[in-house]
């Protein structure tokens, strides 16, 4: 489907999204697969698209689709916008390299471990922390640990440091036919996100905050500044909400502002309107190649838009704010899975 969907991009577009869908980087990544899902739904529900990716050399800034709908023509800008980490960027790459030193490199491959990251240290972790955990696993019995747990009891347990990294580690038993194959991951479950208050009170262990809001206000902010040709029509961004904890409560926030804090996309801390030229913003949450059926997009309108969006043409479920700042619910006329002619669990069910 995903092939087809590119084959019906502009030529000119399909290099460019094709690398970007291509890459590791999961912001790039995703931003090229949502280029092309905005593709397709909007030229099915659409007259007319016309896609600007791939025409660097003509020299025009230019938002990344203009759409016809009816007699309306809008503009539409595609991104994607990673939420909050449960671990801080500048150490997600150490983790990651823990992660898969653990699935590599451990030689008992009697258990899965379950892994609470209470805190990541300054350097890659090497050869001796996988050795301590060898080290504490070696004494034990797989099948007596299954007997243990089923009659209730807790998995052993491990409370790992080594330069400055703490983990906590329980030890679940695999069945016998499972052990000792080096092709499976023996990670079985993480969690991320606790921290240390302090390394000697164990007691005063807190989740790290997590913030959706201030990566969306960021991202929608500056594709709203980025001095884009308009021409005299509407204009949209399509953002992939592409952070795994993102709700509506955080999106409204990211663009109406929150009370005696920060401001939002189209209101600044005064509460006089701001980026007025940014009609609405389309946002979608959770969407993956599998989930393109059953994820469904919301349009939120700007209510100070110097050229309101034609919404009566567009399908999505919308939200609308009141002169009272409160929002009203519209609901969508038709399903994603009907634009795209699929079964509502698709690919699941056909």
């Amino acid at each position: 489907m995903l092939d087809a969907w590119w084959l019906r991009l502009p030529e000119a577009a399909r290099p460019q999204i094709r690398e970007r869908f291509m890459k590791s980087a999961p912001a790039v990544h995703l931003g090229g697969f949502f280029e092309i899902y905005m593709h397709e739904v909007l030229r099915r529900i659409c007259s007319d698209v016309e896609v600007d990716i791939g025409n660097d050399e003509l020299r025009r800034r230019r938002p990344d689709i203009r759409a016809v709908s009816g007699d309306a023509g809008f503009s539409v800008e595609v991104t994607a916008i990673l939420g909050d980490d449960a671990v801080e960027p500048k150490d997600r790459a150490r983790v990651d390299q823990l992660y898969d030193a653990l699935n590599a490199r451990l030689r008992n491959r009697d258990f899965l471990l379950s892994i609470n990251l209470r805190q990541s240290g300054p350097e890659t972790p090497g050869k001796k922390l996988v050795a301590q955990i060898d080290r504490w696993l070696d004494p034990l019995d797989p099948d007596i640990e299954r007997k243990r747990q089923a009659s209730g009891e807790r998995p052993s347990q491990l409370q790992l440091e080594h330069r400055d990294w703490v983990l906590d580690l329980e030890a679940i038993p695999l069945q016998p036919d499972l052990r000792d194959r080096s092709d499976l991951r023996v990670i079985g479950s993480r969690v991320e996100g606790f921290e240390i208050a302090s390394i000697d009170d164990r007691d005063l262990d807190t989740l790290k905050r997590m913030d959706d809001i201030g990566p969306l206000s960021r991202g929608l902010s500056a594709k709203a500044g980025h001095g884009y040709d308009l021409r005299e029509e509407p204009f949209m961004i399509a953002a992939l909400c592409a952070g795994p904890f993102v709700e509506e409560m955080e999106i409204e926030m990211a663009l109406m502002g929150q009370p005696g804090g920060s401001e939002g996309l189209w209101l600044k801390k005064d509460g006089s309107p701001r980026y007025t030229r940014v009609s609405a913003v389309l946002t979608v949450t959770e969407l993956t190649p599998r989930s393109c059926a059953l994820v469904e997009p919301c349009l939120w309108l700007n209510p100070w838009a110097q050229r309101p969006l034609p919404v009566d043409l567009l399908p999505w479920r919308r939200i609308e704010f009141r002169d009272d700042g409160r929002p009203v619910e519209t609901p969508a006329r038709r399903t994603t899975a009907e634009i795209l002619e699929v079964g509502p669990r698709w690919p699941y069910e056909p």
